[in-house]
């Protein structure tokens, strides 16, 4: 037995602070912090619309053949992809508040085909209007330089506002009350 040895307290707090510092940054460093949004090179690209311009108008059917846009609704337009960490953190949160059914929402999916939309769309349990854009043609004429980015877009087709990164659940709330007109 160590009779007549103490450790310092002071010691061993610095000790409990040093390792959970290096936890911390170790987590940092390892991958808890990916980053708002990803650049993407889309070939093309037009300047992007500003909010109180008219939106870049678009016929592309649906994963479904559906078409994509229904007058008279107001559009939340999210260009994304199946391999985007920030996307795929977001999407719950999109589908949650697709399904409350006040706005159209809308998915493009840069560079991804038809095949790959619908495995990831039915393997996340995404269920609001998905477009495959595999020559990133609806990008370009959204001047999309990062994803995901988002669009919402007023019942008269003029663009209310634009968000670059992934959203949380309280601004998506926010967002799309503005669009809405409920704030």
């Amino acid at each position: 037995m160590m009779a007549g040895k103490k450790f310092p307290v002071a010691g061993v707090v610095a000790l409990v602070l040093l390792v959970a510092g290096a936890l911390l940054v170790g987590r940092w460093v390892v991958g808890d912090h990916a980053p708002a949004s990803n650049v993407v090179s889309v070939a093309g690209a037009q300047p992007a619309p500003k909010v109180g311009q008219p939106a870049p108008p678009f016929s592309a059917p649906t994963l479904d053949g559906a078409p994509a846009l229904r007058a008279g609704k107001p559009v939340w337009l999210v260009f994304m992809a199946s391999w985007c960490q920030q996307c795929r953190v977001e999407a719950p949160d999109i589908q949650e508040a697709a399904e409350l059914g006040e706005v159209n929402v809308v998915a493009v999916y840069l560079g991804e085909d038809e095949e790959k939309v619908r495995d990831y769309a039915k393997r996340v349990g995404l269920t609001f209007a998905a477009i495959p854009d595999p020559e990133q043609k609806l990008a370009a004429a959204y001047g999309v330089r990062s994803i995901p980015t988002h669009y919402f877009i007023d019942a008269s087709g003029t663009v209310r506002d634009v968000a670059f990164g992934a959203l949380g659940k309280k601004d998506i709330a926010a967002r799309l009350d503005g669009l809405l007109g409920k704030r």
